[in-house]
């Protein structure tokens, strides 16, 4: 009977790690409410998003029902006793923000119990893929470890014009993350009147609508913009 469960206790020959951070500060990851398991002969009693199509997840070392922001998890994987197969399989999360499901995240893992070929996949849906997150994995072929990472995604932009007298003068043509204009020497001046504003999106917000009336062009590195952008 043990063959045929997702999760299993006895040997953990070619045994491999899994960690998932979750880096946001918004967004909290939980258990699916219905199970993904499809394994012929699975009694299901496990994490409801997961399913092996090979191997095992080791028993005591499951995965976390959730997962809160800023916080990370692990669980491990193996190929089962007498068997020339690794294992092989995914892990679905429900992904909440405010009180609200959002999305899904689903990670895929495997490993090859006669190589050290290992292989990873991930994708995240939903509201929360509107280009403000990021999902993704690393399963290097010299360790055991693998490690999946969602976290808000740092957009790019290249700043391109001639700054006014008013603000200092002087031209701008770099590329920075948006997160990061704030902390632009070339823009202090610009931001000396804007002290008093109170959340850092507030007021980053302000100083792109200036830097726009001041003619400066906003060019993204990537095709997603964040949902606050003014433009």
């Amino acid at each position: 009977m043990g063959g045929k469960q997702c999760v299993a206790n006895g040997g953990a020959p070619f045994r491999a790690k899994i960690v998932i951070n979750n880096l946001t500060k918004d967004l909290t990851l939980k258990e699916p409410g219905t199970c993904h398991c499809r394994k012929d002969g699975c009694e299901r009693n496990h994490h409801k998003g997961l399913h092996m199509d090979a191997g095992k997840v080791v028993q005591g070392e499951e995965p976390p029902t959730v997962l809160d922001p800023l916080d990370s998890g692990m669980f491990a994987i193996s190929a089962r006793e007498s068997t020339a197969c690794g294992p092989d399989g995914e892990l679905h999360y429900d992904v909440w923000r405010d009180g609200v499901k959002s999305g899904t995240v689903t990670l895929y893992f495997s490993r090859d119990a006669n190589s050290s070929t290992r292989s990873q996949n991930s994708r995240v849906s939903g509201c929360v893929n509107n280009g403000e997150y990021e999902l993704f994995g690393d399963f290097p072929p010299d360790t055991t470890d693998c490690t999946f990472t969602l976290r808000k995604r740092k957009v790019e932009v290249r700043l391109r014009g001639q700054l006014s007298a008013q603000f200092g003068g002087g031209s701008l043509d770099m590329t920075v993350p948006i997160e990061d204009i704030l902390k632009l020497p070339e823009l202090q001046r610009l931001l000396e009147g804007m002290d008093q504003m109170g959340a850092q999106a507030d007021k980053l917000t302000e100083v792109v609508k200036k830097l726009q009336e001041e003619g400066i062009k906003f060019d993204f590195v990537s095709a997603n913009k964040p949902s606050w952008w003014p433009f």
